[in-house]
């Protein structure tokens, strides 16, 4: 079973959704935007001190691209600084419709427990997706918001290593 949202979270919400993430989280990833803006700049300044790891990748959470556009993926510890941090400076999970602006920080949101991806957003398509980690917790991000029961897709739910690499799972274009 996986949970799916499709619509931004309001502020309550994304208060509950940061508060139970976190509650099982011990990493959670951000994907650096093609951009870089001063906003930027300052979260990730900010959250250097709790930096666990940089990814390049070509797939990252139901996200694919060509080399020449390879990804970067920040791993952060997850504890209450950094709730805190994330909880300042990030508050958007997807993009607003026919926006043109550029993202002016870092997106594609995802927490991890025991290596294990258990929430996972691909905010330029919409995506917010969560594999419960514990049937405690299913009842609990059912209580954020309407969420949907969906078919899970165990090949994003992405699994990493002890050092922080990703384990790689079967994908295809």
């Amino acid at each position: 079973m996986m949970l799916s949202a499709t619509k931004e979270f309001s502020h309550a919400e994304h208060d509950r959704l940061l508060k139970v993430c976190f509650k099982y989280a011990d990493v959670f990833s951000l994907k650096r935007a093609y951009f870089t803006s001063d906003d930027e700049i300052k979260l990730l300044e900010e959250l250097r001190p709790y930096l666990l790891k940089v990814i390049k990748s070509c797939h990252w959470f139901c996200y694919y691209v060509p080399e020449r556009n390879i990804m970067e993926i920040r791993l952060f510890r997850a504890c209450p600084e950094t709730k805190k941090i994330l909880r300042d400076h990030f508050n958007r999970y997807f993009s607003v419709e026919n926006e043109l602006q550029k993202s002016e920080l870092p997106e594609d949101v995802g927490f991890f427990r025991q290596n294990k991806l258990f929430m996972g957003t691909v905010m330029h398509e919409g995506m917010c997706y969560v594999y419960p980690p514990t049937e405690e917790s299913a009842a609990e991000f059912m209580q954020i918001c309407k969420w949907d029961t969906v078919k899970a897709k165990p090949a994003e739910q992405i699994i990493l290593r002890d050092d922080y690499t990703p384990i790689e799972t079967e994908w295809s274009w």
